[in-house]
């Protein structure tokens, strides 16, 4: 893949609010992928993956939180439409070792038309 130009090759705005700065190079528009090198025609022939991609960082802190045994203690997860959040969740919590009793559901919302 071609690197873009580099954050020097552009000029900041001003504090006052002026442009003062150059149209955005096309350059950092595009970038450019060889399909050659991939090793299919099309995503067809890839297998489904299994569990997310690139999310190291939330799955680790999500079976941290399936650690800690403070009450009071809670998850709350969020992701966009599509995201399998909840899929995901819901697998790493009965993949968790529970040596433990299972804590009531409880879950609180605000009814705002009744505010």
């Amino acid at each position: 893949m071609d690197d873009p130009l580099p954050p020097s090759s552009l000029r900041e705005t001003s504090a006052s609010g002026g442009t003062g700065s150059a149209a955005l190079p096309v350059a950092m528009l595009y970038r450019h992928a060889d399909a050659s090198t991939l090793n299919f025609k099309t995503t067809a022939e890839l297998k489904p993956l299994d569990g997310p991609v690139g999310q190291q960082r939330a799955l680790g802190a999500l079976e941290l939180g399936t650690k800690i045994r403070t009450p009071g203690f809670n998850l709350f997860v969020t992701g966009s439409a599509g995201s399998r959040m909840q899929k995901v969740v819901e697998t790493l919590l009965k993949n968790a070792r529970w040596d433990r009793p299972h804590p009531d559901d409880w879950v609180y919302v605000n009814n705002f038309a009744d505010s």
